[in-house]
């Protein structure tokens, strides 16, 4: 819904820019309306979206990327999405993230990376997002000994869980555990688990709660892991986060 102003600048042979830019405003895969003088309206109707500005001026054209994030209260099935794409706005997903059809169903997979780390984070929304909750359908599998990690974001932290290990684990970085909570958590291969994380600021540090539970039954009362952390984290964008030697699957994401 809201507007972002343009401006374009034509250049000669020799690199002077020419004052007179006449031309025609352009959007490709962005729902939205332009207007006189650079000014694009981006629709209200799509949470979240991504695609291309342009601006002609007779023969000559150029363009500028334009990416709209996701604002909360935000839902994802993967029902619209193009198979073997991933939503377009979304950061950390390309190479990495696809939606794929699982027994008649969409759903988003990471499988095991073909070059570099299994390891990846999917960033959703703004990174100044702050008061919000997480849910997603996930589901881990297993390769001979070898088990894949799954989980979500939300304000900076990441609730994980372990597949090798049998663990639930709440940390802010992975490479210092400075605040991190771990609790041994017996789950199950190829079987979908819903997850719920969500952060809570007091008056000097900052309270993340996390619950994990069949997908289908009933969601427990209380909270599965609690962790406090004396440096509170405030905001940060929504996401989700994967270790894939073997498949990771996620469905039904929802942000309130």
């Amino acid at each position: 819904g809201a507007r972002v102003d343009y401006t374009a600048h034509l250049y000669n042979a020799l690199g002077q820019e020419m004052w007179q830019t006449q031309g025609t405003w352009g959007l490709k895969e962005i729902r939205g309306t332009t207007g006189a003088n650079g000014h694009i309206a981006v629709s209200s109707e799509v949470n979240g979206q991504s695609g291309i500005v342009t601006f002609k001026s007779g023969e000559l054209e150029g363009s500028a990327r334009l990416r709209v994030v996701a604002n909360f209260p935000y839902e994802e099935n993967f029902d619209s999405v193009r198979m073997g794409t991933y939503p377009s706005f979304w950061i950390g997903a390309a190479g990495k993230f696809k939606v794929v059809d699982l027994e008649g169903e969409k759903v988003l997979v990471k499988p095991p990376a073909a070059r570099a780390l299994h390891r990846s984070v999917v960033f959703i929304g703004p990174s100044d997002a702050s008061g919000y909750t997480v849910q997603v359908d996930l589901m881990g599998t297993k390769k001979r000994r070898v088990r894949s990690d799954m989980g979500v974001v939300s304000h900076r932290y990441t609730l994980d869980l372990l597949g090798n290990h049998q663990r639930l684990q709440v940390r802010s970085w992975a490479s210092d555990l400075r605040m991190a909570k771990t609790i041994d958590f017996a789950w199950d291969p190829d079987m979908w688990y819903t997850m719920k994380l969500k952060v809570e600021q007091a008056s000097n540090k900052t309270i993340v709660l996390g619950k994990v539970w069949k997908r289908g039954t009933d969601e427990p009362a209380g909270w599965s892991i609690r962790a406090e952390d004396p440096l509170p984290i405030t905001e940060g964008s929504y996401g989700i986060y994967g270790y894939s030697p073997t498949n990771v699957y996620y469905d039904n994401i929802k942000i309130w």
